[in-house]
């Protein structure tokens, strides 16, 4: 039998997930997706209409 060893992350990391919409509500709905008491989510949904500054500025934060 295989041991699984982890490493403890330090700070935060990034994830990011392409794919289509069925595939990504499925991640956000098993909860790697969140939405805090302050209505606040650490997930951004982006689409063709959208322009690279609003989805690049919440990245750098």
């Amino acid at each position: 039998m295989s041991k699984k060893t982890f490493k403890k992350s330090e700070g935060t990391s990034l994830v990011s997930i392409i794919g289509d919409e069925d595939t990504v509500t499925g991640f956000l709905l098993t909860g790697i997706g969140e939405k805090n008491i302050k209505g606040e989510t650490n997930f951004l949904v982006v689409d063709s209409s959208m322009q690279i500054f609003y989805f690049s500025k919440p990245i750098q934060n």
